[in-house]
């Protein structure tokens, strides 16, 4: 079992699949917290990257997974 992105930061999610991991005596995998984040400071740190550059987006753009940076 195991959990990542920043729902894995949750100190009682962590220890609750540690907990059901030993007593199914199934190998459970948690993240360090050093690496259990969530890409919301990454997008927002493109975007105001973007926004010093003068790039900004009309008020009617749409989510785009495949946006480029």
């Amino acid at each position: 079992m195991g959990i990542s992105g920043g729902v894995s930061a949750n100190s009682r999610l962590r220890a609750e699949l540690e907990a059901r991991g030993r007593a199914r005596e199934v190998p459970t995998f948690v993240p360090s917290l050093a690496l259990a984040t969530d890409n919301a400071a990454m997008i927002a740190a493109a975007g105001l990257r973007r926004l010093h550059t003068g790039l900004v987006a009309p008020a009617d753009l749409n989510a785009d997974a495949a946006l480029s940076l």
